[in-house]
C-alpha cells in the first residue's frame, strides 16, 4: 500500500499518527471529485471554477483513493522573498484534503488543522498538493497532507473534518453561512 508521506515517518515529523492510505481507495473517483467540488465548493479561492481571481487549483483523483494537484506560485503568493506564504501552505493542503473528501461525494467542513512546516517552499518551482483519507468514522473524516518540491516535502497535514453531506443545503451549493447560522444556535427573544 502506498504512502502519501515521505521516508521518514510521520512520528520523525512530530504528527502522531500513520500516514497509510483509508482501504477504501476504490470509492474514490474523478466524476464524483468535479460533480461534488462544482455543486458545493465552486467559489473556492483554492479550487472553485467559478471564482475568477482563485487560484484554480485542478485535483485529480489517483487510483490509491488519493488527491494531487500541481500550484506554481509566483510573487503575489510570497511571504518572506521568494518563499511561498505560511498561510497559503496550510490552505493548499486543507484544500487537498476537502477534495480528497469530495471525490468520495462527502461535503465536509475542516474541524482541525495540524500542520508542521518542514522547509521553505519556493517561489518559481511547481508545487505538488497531495492528500489521503486515512479513516472515517460516523460524522468524521481524518485526512493526512503533503505539500511537495522537487521531492521533497514542503509542510505536512493531519486534518479531521466534520461530515456535513447529510445537510441537503450545503450539498446542493448553499453559501458556507448556511451552517454557519445554524452553529449559533436559534435566535433568542430575549
Amino acid at each position: 500500500m502506498r504512502t502519501v508521506m515521505a521516508k521518514s515517518s510521520a512520528n520523525e515529523r512530530g504528527l502522531g499518527v500513520r500516514h497509510e492510505p483509508s482501504r477504501d481507495a476504490s470509492a474514490a473517483s474523478q466524476s464524483v471529485l468535479d460533480a461534488t467540488r462544482s455543486a458545493a465548493h465552486s467559489h473556492c479561492l483554492l479550487c472553485g471554477a467559478e471564482n475568477v481571481q482563485g487560484l484554480g487549483l485542478d485535483f485529480q483523483a489517483l487510483p490509491d483513493g488519493s488527491v494531487r494537484a500541481v500550484f506554481a506560485g509566483s510573487g503575489r503568493h510570497a511571504g518572506y522573498p521568494g518563499t511561498l506564504h505560511g498561510g497559503l501552505i496550510a490552505a493548499l493542503l486543507d484544500s487537498a484534503m476537502t477534495n480528497c473528501l469530495f471525490a468520495r461525494g462527502i461535503v465536509a467542513v475542516t474541524a482541525r488543522l495540524n500542520v508542521r512546516y518542514l522547509q521553505p517552499g519556493q517561489l518559481g518551482t511547481p508545487l505538488d498538493v497531495v492528500a489521503t483519507l486515512l479513516r472515517s468514522s460516523r460524522s468524521l473524516h481524518y485526512l493526512c497532507g503533503e505539500l511537495q518540491q522537487n521531492g521533497s516535502v514542503v509542510a505536512a497535514a493531519t486534518a479531521t473534518f466534520k461530515d456535513r453531506t447529510r445537510r441537503p443545503l450545503l450539498a446542493a451549493g448553499v453559501a458556507a453561512t448556511a451552517w454557519a447560522s445554524e452553529a449559533r444556535g436559534p435566535e433568542r427573544a430575549d
